[in-house]
């Protein structure tokens, strides 16, 4: 006798239900409406030393240099003021490390006091930093 055989069945996953999402009572409804009140961030004082950091730095010494100008006189003769004015502002950035610097009039007008020929051959400077600024005049 023949049996007749049933289809088997395939295992099918069980189905995962969607949680049911509650609704929101009346209630529920008018907090979720108020504004989330922020509280003020406070923050802590900082230490009396640190304030006086920001506010002001402290005023660097002025450096005094005494500028050698004896590079000049191997080069063109009329041309020594010129060289020296070059040279002086060159010494400047490299010992101060700044880009940007000042000299005086002083400076120019004790170069140039004997001509344009016979230079001194070394100066004193006094030099300042301003910022970023360096500053350099005469000293004496």
């Amino acid at each position: 006798m023949a049996e007749k055989q049933t289809p088997k069945k395939k295992k099918t996953e069980a189905v995962k239900e969607k949680p049911k999402v509650k609704e929101p009572t009346p209630a529920e409804e008018k907090k979720q409406e108020k504004p989330v009140e922020k509280k003020p961030e406070t923050k802590k004082p900082e230490a009396p030393a640190a304030k006086d950091k920001k506010q002001k730095e402290p005023a660097e010494p002025a450096r005094i240099y005494v500028i050698p100008l004896v590079k000049v006189f191997s080069g063109v003769r009329t041309m020594r003021a010129k060289h020296a004015m070059k040279l002086v502002r060159e010494f400047l950035k490299h010992h101060m490390k700044a880009k940007d610097v000042k000299i005086d009039g002083s400076i120019s007008e004790r170069i140039h006091s004997r001509g344009k020929t016979s230079i001194p051959r070394k100066i004193t400077v006094s030099v300042k930093r301003e910022g970023g600024v360096v500053r350099a005049v005469l000293a004496e």
